[in-house]
């Protein structure tokens, strides 16, 4: 009769040890992910960006990347004239590595979306849409022509086109899901964006339906010609409290002299943006930011997730 009880205590006991290590993250030296102009990969301490590692050119210039939730597999989209495809970045190196062998960047007749006619791009892991074959869903949104697709990760490839983007005409140039820190098969999650055009965080609810509604003001004018780069990074995967999110934001502003990219802190409850800070002496983000947790807190919040997974099973 006493073993589940001490057996339950352990449990308990770890799962405190490992919520308290979690408490920390925002502390803790996360790493960020930049790519330049020319294609320049660099790495980079969100908390202390005075200086970036410069890692290896990609040989192509993505319009944005992401890590696979709760792994340190880098994710990067080329958006061609006539292809896109999709790539896993070598964090190392730069090198990559293509996804399947890509898919129609403009589609007409059923099923039609268009990426060709496009200036920016929201890119991001769907943390929820964990599949029996181990993959996982990745949101692709379109600025201009309010494309809004969803991509396997497995395959690269387009696994369904959504409503576009409505009311009118947004402008989502960048896009961030939270509670990112595990991937499962369904749970609560949140999908944001920037607008550069009415300078607005905004909220994309229901991701499928495609339905934007504003947050609030960044507080600052973006200069909405450079591209506009967007992550959030989750520190619990038990819930999808937006206090356990630190959202960053990279772009340029019109008040800036010599138009150089600042990386700020974002308020996913108010959309102001704040500490804005360059790096690495003035690094720019045309190729996408993303940003993940250091590895000890990596692998505890891959254990969270396990233990979350065990607890839902044995309820079933």
């Amino acid at each position: 009769m006493s073993f589940p009880l001490q057996r339950a205590g352990r449990a308990v006991f770890a799962g405190s040890l490992i919520t308290a290590g979690l408490a920390t993250a925002a502390n803790a030296q996360n790493i960020g992910y930049g790519v330049t102009a020319n294609g320049t990969l660099f790495r980079f301490n969100p908390a202390s960006t005075a200086t970036a590692t410069t890692i290896g050119n990609l040989g192509i210039l993505p319009e944005a990347i992401d890590f696979r939730p709760g792994t340190a597999t880098l994710y990067a989209i080329d958006v061609g004239p006539v292809t896109t495809q999709l790539y896993t970045v070598n964090t190392g190196t730069g090198f990559i590595t293509p996804v399947g062998a890509g898919f129609p960047t403009t589609v007409v007749g059923a099923g039609a979306y268009d990426l060709s006619g496009a200036q920016t791009f929201g890119f991001d892991f769907n943390p929820r849409t964990l599949q029996g074959d181990g993959s996982v869903r990745i949101r692709l949104v379109s600025s201009g022509t309010d494309a809004n697709l969803r991509l396997n990760s497995n395959t690269g490839l387009v696994a369904a086109v959504d409503t576009a983007l409505n009311p009118g005409s947004p402008f989502v140039d960048a896009s961030a899901y939270t509670n990112s820190g595990q991937s499962t098969a369904g749970g609560a999650t949140s999908l944001f964006g920037l607008d550069s055009i009415i300078d607005d965080l905004v909220l994309q609810n229901l991701p499928n339906d495609g339905t934007i509604t504003s947050v609030g003001s960044f507080g600052v004018s973006i200069d909405a010609n450079p591209n506009t780069a967007f992550d959030i990074l989750s520190t619990n995967v038990a819930d999808d409290t937006i206090a356990d999110e630190l959202a960053f934001a990279a772009f340029t502003r019109t008040a800036t002299s010599g138009g150089a990219y600042l990386l700020y802190d974002v308020n996913l409850t108010t959309g102001e943006t704040t500490n804005g800070r360059l790096v690495g002496g003035g690094l720019e983000f045309t190729g996408g930011l993303a940003v993940i947790p250091e590895p000890s807190t990596l692998a505890a919040l891959g254990l969270v997730g396990m233990m979350s997974l065990k607890r839902r099973r044995r309820a079933q």
